[in-house]
């Protein structure tokens, strides 16, 4: 469950303006979330979310 969180979370980060840091689009927070697969991120959760959500 933690792992999907991960994900969920910095999704949720990059998507969203906080008064620190301008939101992203989507497409930038995937490619990031993929390049991120393997170290961050689960590689097998980050590809089916990136599935999911594209």
């Amino acid at each position: 469950m933690a792992r999907i969180i991960a994900i969920v979370d910095a999704y949720d980060v990059m998507i969203n303006e906080r008064s620190y840091s301008k939101a992203i689009s989507n497409e930038e927070v995937l490619a990031e979330i993929e390049r991120c697969a393997g170290s961050q991120f689960d590689p097998e959760l980050a590809k089916i979310f990136i599935k999911m959500m594209s």
